[in-house]
Formats: structure tokens, C-alpha cells, sequence
């Protein structure tokens, strides 16, 4: 069902999440799980996306920069990202602005798949210290794999929650 990429890019997630552990306190790890709506575009159509939500893990050196994985569903397509975090937080603030960039690996109809590379931002309000709510911005360049004849842009908003 998922191809060699899904494998791998789910292998690399799991080894970068290991890595991790082992830090100390100055090390946040947090989840996330957000649901949402957007739009795509191609060169021939554009027009609304079905729902997406997600599901994903972070781990901040110094609560600050670091790294996440996601996975989730795009309409009906599985989604894998995998990205580079940098919290723009102080000390003891509840309102934290967020941007990141990575990789997103997707499936699609007809049993294509689809790569490229997403950007976005946001803002976590922290509830309390364990449990906040997540608002954010991404776009995502998906290209054909194996060929760059079709590519499609998709802008998605989403909304959830972040718990520690």
C-alpha cells in the first residue's frame, strides 16, 4: 500500500524521534493533533480540498528548535512529513508563534505518489502547561514522483491541539 518512500521516510522519523530521547530537561518533547480545510491549485484546475487532519510529535532543544513528524490524511490521501521547528517562546510564555519547513511525502489517486517540500506557521496558546491550542498556516508543493510534469499547491488551515 505505501511505497519504498513511506518506508524509509517513516524510518527516518522513528530514528530522528530515538535520537532524541535521550536528552535532558532543557529537551520539550509535544504532540499535536490538528484538523482543517484548504485549497490545491495545478496548472489545469484549482478548487477546495477535502478535510485534512493530522497527527504529529515535536521535540524542541531548549523548548526553541528542533524537529517534528507527521502523519495524517489529506482528503483520502496518507501524508508523511517530516520537519525542521523553531518556537519563537520565552520563558514561561503561554502565546508561542511557530514556523517550519520540511518534506511531505503523500499518496494520491491511482495509486500515484507525490513529494516535495512545505512551509508554514503558527501559534500555540498554552492552556496550561501541558495542554494548549495549536492554530496554523501550511503550504505544501507536491510533485509527481519519478517525474517533474505535475506538480500542485496546496494551502491548508488548521486547527487543534498541542499537549506535553
Amino acid at each position: 500500500m505505501f511505497g519504498i518512500y513511506s518506508t524509509r521516510m517513516l524510518g527516518t522519523m522513528l530514528f530522528a524521534l530515538g535520537l532524541t530521547s535521550t536528552a535532558h530537561a532543557q529537551t520539550v518533547a509535544q504532540g499535536y493533533g490538528v484538523v482543517g480545510n484548504g485549497r490545491y491549485s495545478n496548472r489545469f484546475a484549482s478548487g477546495p480540498l477535502g478535510g485534512t487532519f493530522a497527527f504529529g510529535g515535536e521535540v524542541l532543544a531548549r523548548g526553541q528548535f528542533g524537529g517534528s513528524v507527521e502523519g495524517g490524511l489529506d482528503g483520502v490521501a496518507p501524508t508523511f512529513s517530516i520537519d525542521g521547528l523553531l518556537a519563537l517562546r520565552h520563558a514561561r510564555q503561554r502565546i508561542v508563534p511557530f514556523i517550519r519547513a520540511g518534506f511531505t511525502h503523500s499518496s494520491g489517486e491511482y495509486s500515484n505518489t507525490y513529494d516535495g517540500p512545505n512551509a508554514g506557521g503558527g501559534v500555540t496558546f498554552w492552556l496550561n502547561p501541558r495542554v494548549g491550542i495549536r492554530a496554523e498556516y501550511l503550504h505544501v508543493v507536491r510533485t509527481l514522483s519519478g517525474t517533474s510534469l505535475w506538480t500542485e499547491n496546496s494551502d491548508v488551515v488548521r486547527m487543534g491541539v498541542s499537549f506535553r
